[in-house]
């Protein structure tokens, strides 16, 4: 028979039992809710330009709606299933992105008017688009997959997109690294550039009737400018350009003249005998150098800033301020 100290010994015994293994319990629910709270973690939002988005797996089937687009989406290691063109006519690549981009994509339209039922047969899980051009079309688009509307026309605008489309994507370390790759090639331009000292260039574009565009030191192309060490002399409250007369162009000093022109949009144009311009000291010195347009301008993407860099340093390395 059990005495009382005996049994006594037993039930504490068996309460300590219990109490270890409610424990044991409690310690599984914890774990289990730290999992939980892995999971949740693992959800990423992304804050753009009409809204927000959730992300819990990483998109795998993109459509972008502006080749500045396609140059940020390439530079991440994207191959979007679709891309619209520059223009309706003109479904070409730009010769810089053609040997990046490898995959079968599906041209979607143009970037001024993307074709809505081309998406939708795409059945993206992401649509990236520009506030600009695509506001009105956003509940529609936002209607065929989730659409992310980006600013795009600034001097700095690619590196936001290119961060919030890493993070869509679960890979911030690639567009960390992207943001670094750029920066290494203006600062390699920059000391390339160095003995061109404080060379004033600015970049502009002839149209007809004597119409000029402006780009400021703000603009993507005049940012990239500034990056490797040339000054960009001339600003427009927080303006990317301003289009105007060619008479402005008297009022403000340059060094040299970076001359955006393309077929497309420039036909025509005569720049050696328009008048004004071709009456500028730095004209008369020769001091103009012919660029594409569309490289230099429309694909504000980190790898176009790049060609520019590479351009920029064959074209103004031996040029000397006065």
């Amino acid at each position: 028979m059990f005495t009382k100290k005996t049994c006594f010994s037993i039930l504490l015994i068996a309460v300590m039992l219990v109490t270890s293994i409610l424990a044991g319990c409690s310690g599984n629910a914890d774990q289990t809710t730290t999992g939980q709270q892995g999971n949740s973690a693992a959800k990423r939002t992304v804050k753009h330009e009409l809204g927000t988005l959730e992300f819990t797996t990483p998109p795998k089937r993109i459509v972008v709606l502006d080749m500045y687009l396609l140059d940020i989406a390439t530079a991440l290691g994207i191959q979007p299933v679709g891309v619209a063109q520059e223009e309706l006519n003109n479904k070409s690549l730009p010769g810089y992105l053609k040997s990046r981009v490898t995959n079968s994509f599906t041209w979607v339209g143009s970037r001024k008017e993307p074709s809505l039922e081309m998406i939708a047969s795409l059945k993206p899980d992401l649509i990236v688009a520009d506030l600009q051009r695509h506001k009105e079309a956003y509940p529609q688009l936002s209607k065929i997959a989730p659409t992310m509307v980006v600013k795009g026309s600034g001097g700095q605008d690619w590196k936001q997109i290119v961060k919030s489309l890493a993070i869509a994507l679960n890979m911030p370390e690639r567009g960390d690294q992207v943001i670094k790759q750029y920066e290494q090639k203006v600062a390699q331009a920059k000391t390339a550039l160095s003995k061109a000292g404080t060379l004033k260039v600015l970049p502009i574009t002839i149209y007809p009737k004597q119409k000029v565009r402006i780009y400021t030191a703000d603009s993507f192309t005049g940012t990239v400018l500034q990056d490797m060490g040339l000054t960009v002399p001339f600003r427009a409250d927080g303006q990317p350009f301003i289009e105007t007369g060619a008479e402005k162009l008297a009022d403000i000093k340059a060094d040299q003249y970076l001359l955006l022109q393309s077929p497309a949009y420039t036909k025509g144009v005569d720049w050696k005998n328009t008048p004004v311009f071709k009456d500028l000291p730095a004209v008369k010195a020769g001091k103009v150098v012919p660029v594409q347009m569309e490289t230099w301008s429309f694909y504000r993407g980190p790898l176009a800033a790049q060609v520019i860099a590479d351009e920029a340093v064959k074209l103004l390395a031996n040029k000397q301020a006065k």
